[in-house]
């Protein structure tokens, strides 16, 4: 008979969808601020707040063991390390597609028709800097969540392979 999954792994795991949720709508808002500025900057300090108190209840669930401390053992060290890696790798990433989103944007910005109304009131100086705010700031939520999820899901399967001890 299978054993019962521990609360902990549980909670951990709706933390982490909670945050990949909140992480998704933040990215959409930055997507539709070009389409409907009005529900991009509705969706964005919402899904913001939210990943925000996702994150940190998910750095709460894994003991906070993201953030280093003289504490540690060497199990706890080999883990912040091998999540520190990955969130570093994840940054880079991240960077390169922000990156590319910027380039594709300043690019089809520049070629699109002037004439259009739409177009010139989404150009604006202040418009496009909520834009790259809306991107830098998907990104400023996505790197600690990046490395604390990265622990809750190896703190999970160690949990379920030892059987919740």
């Amino acid at each position: 008979m299978a054993s019962p999954i521990p609360a902990s792994v549980s909670r951990r795991k709706r933390l982490v969808l909670a945050g990949d949720i909140f992480l998704g709508l933040a990215i959409v808002a930055a997507a539709l601020h070009f389409f409907t500025l009005s529900l991009s900057n509705l969706l964005w300090p919402i899904a913001g707040i939210a990943a925000t108190i996702y994150t940190t209840s998910l750095r709460q669930s894994i003991r906070h063991l993201d953030a280093p401390t003289t504490e540690m053992d060497e199990y706890e060290l080999r883990l912040h390390t091998d999540a520190r890696d990955t969130g570093l790798k994840t940054a880079v990433v991240i960077s390169i597609v922000l990156f590319l989103v910027a380039v594709t944007t300043a690019f089809g910005l520049r070629f699109l028709g002037a004439e259009q109304v739409a177009v010139e009131e989404a150009t604006s100086g202040a418009s496009i800097a909520i834009f790259f705010a809306k991107l830098i700031y998907t990104q400023l939520l996505w790197i600690p969540f990046a490395v604390a999820k990265e622990l809750a899901n190896k703190l999970n399967a160690d949990e379920l392979r030892s059987g919740g001890n």
